[in-house]
């Protein structure tokens, strides 16, 4: 039998993934993430309430819309059960700070799979949460961030974004050296499987958010 915590804890976070998901989807449309309430991408009908239910409205509806009935994305189902089978690792305070970490930069993750960007706070952010406790080296480390994320935007054509170097530091600040090799080994195999043929730009993020979930959990 699931523990009582667990189930509520899945419920939480089954409904943070929802709401990130739609906050990167407004992100991407240039809309505000808060107004106006929840509606349909497609037709603009607003949703009610039993409409919003993570991962249970998805199934009821069969992954459509009820109005349009026009397909939606599996994403939406796949990350608010991740996003809640992730929740449920928080056991301390500890694993509290590195779920909000790992989920700020799901958010991040999203963002960039639909537009090849996500806003520049999100790494100051993350940064936050894993150096929170240390200000001096929080300081230090921003202000290095603030002069590279200058000096990237000068260079024509990186082959790497400034987000996924954010990415890489912090996970390595967190998890260490070792455990950062393993993980972007994995991260770039899932990429490189992924991988569509051309010379398109590829969105990195969200694989090394999607290894950065699967070792956690």
């Amino acid at each position: 039998m699931i523990p009582i915590m667990t189930f509520f804890l899945f419920i939480y976070g089954a409904c943070l993934g929802s709401g990130l998901v739609a906050l990167a989807t407004r992100y991407s449309r240039g809309e505000s993430g808060w107004w106006p309430r929840s509606h349909c991408d497609n037709c603009g009908q607003s949703l009610p309430y039993w409409q919003l239910w993570p991962v249970l409205s998805f199934l009821m509806l069969r992954g459509r819309c009820f109005y349009c009935r026009t397909s939606l994305p599996l994403t939406y189902l796949g990350l608010e059960f991740s996003v809640g089978v992730l929740v449920t690792t928080i056991t301390d305070q500890k694993s509290l700070l590195v779920v909000m970490w790992l989920l700020t930069w799901t958010y991040a993750a999203l963002c960039d799979h639909l537009t090849l960007t996500f806003p520049s706070w999100v790494s100051y952010l993350g940064l936050g949460i894993v150096l929170g406790a240390q200000p001096i080296a929080l300081l230090l480390v921003a202000g290095t961030m603030v002069v590279y994320h200058w000096a990237w935007a000068q260079w024509r054509k990186p082959g790497l974004g400034d987000g996924d170097i954010d990415l890489m530091v912090q996970y390595a600040l967190l998890f260490g050296v070792e455990t950062t090799s393993r993980w972007l080994i994995l991260a770039c195999g899932l990429a490189l499987v992924a991988h569509n043929r051309g010379n398109a730009p590829q969105a990195f993020i969200p694989w090394l958010a999607i290894s950065a979930g699967l070792f956690w959990i």
